[in-house]
């Protein structure tokens, strides 16, 4: 398995055509899931720390919040089919920002932890609710400046529409 998983790093999660590995993905992914103990939120961390560029995070509420008529199966296909819609959201997201722009809003996060933290704040909205008091507040340290200038971007790709 270190080997299949090796495939995936130092590759962006845009630059590999996931649906033709999406066999694979699924091998590797039910595959920590038979250690003991492990579960499908579990499982998709251990992939993001082995290939952050490339892999996904997800946890039951992202699971149902992307895909609101069915949520995503707890298996390595399900997984499969997730990386499959973020593959095609992060393209969107890139398109809509530019390269230039999605790397200085992103710093030295990976698209992938973008897309994570957005998926997070979507499918828990008791925090996003906290952290937009805090950005209105000033009490957030982080460049709340650069995130608001390219707030408009985000939400034309996460409309309610999106889910």
């Amino acid at each position: 398995m270190a080997d299949e998983i090796g495939r995936f790093r130092g590759k962006d999660l845009l630059s590999i055509n996931v649906s033709a590995e999406s066999k694979r993905i699924a091998r590797i992914f039910d595959g920590i899931m038979e250690v003991r103990l492990i579960g499908p939120t579990s499982a998709s961390k251990v992939l993001h720390v082995l290939a952050p560029d490339f892999f996904m995070m997800w946890d039951d509420e992202i699971r149902a919040k992307i895909r609101l008529e069915k949520p995503f199966p707890r298996s390595g296909k399900g997984y499969a089919e997730f990386m499959e819609e973020m593959r095609k959201r992060g393209r969107e997201v890139a398109e809509q920002l530019g390269e230039e722009e999605l790397r200085k809003l992103s710093g030295k996060k990976p698209l992938t932890k973008l897309l994570d933290e957005y998926n997070w704040l979507e499918a828990h909205p008791h925090f996003r609710k906290r952290l937009e008091k805090a950005f209105r507040s000033g009490q957030d340290r982080t460049n709340s400046a650069s995130l608001s200038r390219h707030s408009g971007a985000w939400q034309r790709w996460c409309t309610p529409t999106s889910f």
